[in-house]
């Protein structure tokens, strides 16, 4: 008696969803108003993406999770901004729920930034086929509407207007989770640090450094009170070890009695016939100069 009246009962919630299913699709009309009121299990419908960035054409699957409720009738708003998204494609939708009763497509929902699925369990194969647990809706295809980088971009759920029903025609409580993306993703560039250029080193072509000795003749000893230091455009190379004159034969600052350049100590007619004219290097009054001699 029991298992009849059960069977009963099965056949009679089944006759009225498909008499309702059936208006529904008829005449387009909200199953919310026509259903009981009574607010049954909960249940999720939430968005996933394959990854967190939109750059080119990304994938997205709307599922819902129903837990121990069999669900006959899903109706799904999704709102996006279509200046930073679009549906580059129709939607797919699986073969859970086989009654598709109203989908938009990619045009309008791009025109508006909402698309509305509503789908049901196929009335030919009745409310036991009816799914429970975590199951897939529909496959979404979204790509960048803006050629802005870095754009954080947000696809929502309607909830209002959005709802699940069970095969005791009751109203399922649905909780719904958004999914923010980022369009056209660009990382920050990396900083690298320039290398610290290492200092060359000059060599320099000639230093002569003058060492004190003691004058030859009477007079007073000088000490130089500076180190001379050239750098000569060209190269100078001594035939001798340069020798400190006393500022007192020389003149402070001048080659008095000695010859400032090696030609004018040595010009063509300065020695003899079959003499050679050398000049050696003195350093007079803290300058250069140069001695002749005639061999």
């Amino acid at each position: 008696m029991k298992i009849k009246m059960k069977v009963i009962h099965i056949v009679l919630v089944a006759t009225i969803y498909i008499g309702l299913l059936t208006l529904l699709s008829i005449n387009h009309i909200d199953l919310t108003n026509y259903v009981s009121k009574a607010v049954g299990g909960s249940a999720n419908v939430y968005l996933l993406a394959s990854s967190p960035t939109i750059n080119s054409e990304q994938q997205l699957t709307i599922n819902i999770n129903s837990y121990n409720y069999p669900t006959t009738f899903a109706k799904v708003v999704i709102t996006y901004n279509p200046s930073q998204i679009k549906m580059s494609r129709e939607l797919v939708m699986s073969n859970v729920l086989g009654r598709i009763v109203s989908i938009d497509n990619a045009i309008t929902a791009n025109a508006t930034g909402r698309l509305t699925i509503i789908a049901a369990v196929d009335p030919s194969k009745g409310i036991i086929y009816s799914p429970s647990g975590i199951f897939q809706l529909a496959t979404l295809y979204f790509s960048p509407a803006t050629t802005s980088s870095n754009v954080i971009s947000t696809i929502n759920f309607d909830s209002l207007n959005s709802q699940l029903i069970s095969t005791d025609a009751s109203l399922l409580t649905t909780s719904y989770g958004p999914l923010t993306i980022t369009v056209n993703a660009v990382s920050a560039p990396t900083n690298t640090p320039s290398p610290t250029p290492t200092p060359t080193l000059v060599k320099p072509t000639s230093t002569s450094t003058s060492t004190p000795t003691p004058a030859p003749t009477s007079g007073p000893i000088l000490t130089p009170t500076k180190t001379a230091t050239m750098t000569p455009t060209r190269a100078i190379t001594p035939t001798s070890t340069p020798t400190t004159v006393a500022a007192t034969v020389c003149g402070v600052g001048e080659c008095k009695g000695y010859y400032s350049s090696t030609s004018k100590a040595c010009s063509s007619d300065t020695c003899r016939r079959n003499k050679t004219c050398s000049a050696s290097t003195v350093i007079c009054g803290g300058i250069t100069c140069y001695k002749r001699s005639c061999n």
